[in-house]
């Protein structure tokens, strides 16, 4: 009778340790709670009486549900610290709006407001939102500044530029392109 009460003791004494012990999670603990379920499993596997078993397998469960708190603990603690590193370097300054230029300035309103947004609420939306609005303020600047030429070339019709007898030739492509006038449909 004392080795029982001696040994329902020392398990007692081990749990409540574990326990106590439990609140601190590092690879370190979760590597103990491990190592203590392989042990105790192996013990079981040898076999032994119905009570140790028993006594082994809550040991098991208890070390089990401790590893498995232990193991989220470590992962909400990596999320958490590699939000706020990606909070920190989201932050990005407006843009000035200092243009004559109605659309530009409506353009780079609409970019500052989501620059703002993502900076307050960092999410995927936000920052696409914010991409494709400063996009556009780029695109507008980049149009402002190089002004491409709007005049179409002197485009003809197949029908305006043909040769007698309906011939085709490089002579007619150069006039479909406008680049060559058709010289012989006015004969001087």
């Amino acid at each position: 009778m004392k080795i029982t009460t001696a040994a329902t003791m020392l398990i007692g004494v081990m749990l409540s340790s574990a326990i106590i012990n439990s609140s601190v999670a590092s690879p370190q603990n979760c590597e103990t709670y491990q190592h203590k379920i392989n042990r105790l499993q192996t013990l079981n596997a040898r076999g032994g009486k119905a009570k140790q078993l028993q006594s082994r397998r809550q040991q098991i469960d208890h070390y089990e549900a401790e590893l498995y708190k232990c193991s989220n603990i470590q992962k909400i603690q990596i999320v958490n610290n590699n939000n706020k590193n990606k909070i920190k370097n989201q932050r990005e300054k407006l843009r000035p709006n200092k243009t004559q230029n109605p659309q530009l300035h409506q353009l780079i309103k609409t970019c500052n407001y989501w620059i703002n947004q993502n900076n307050q609420y960092p999410s995927w939306d936000n920052s696409n939102f914010k991409d494709t609005a400063c996009r556009a303020v780029d695109e507008k600047k980049d149009a402002i500044d190089n002004p491409v030429s709007q005049i179409a070339p002197n485009v003809k019709t197949l029908k305006e530029c043909i040769k007698p007898n309906n011939a085709i030739d490089n002579d007619v492509n150069e006039c479909m392109k406008g680049n060559k006038e058709a010289s012989w449909k006015n004969p001087k």
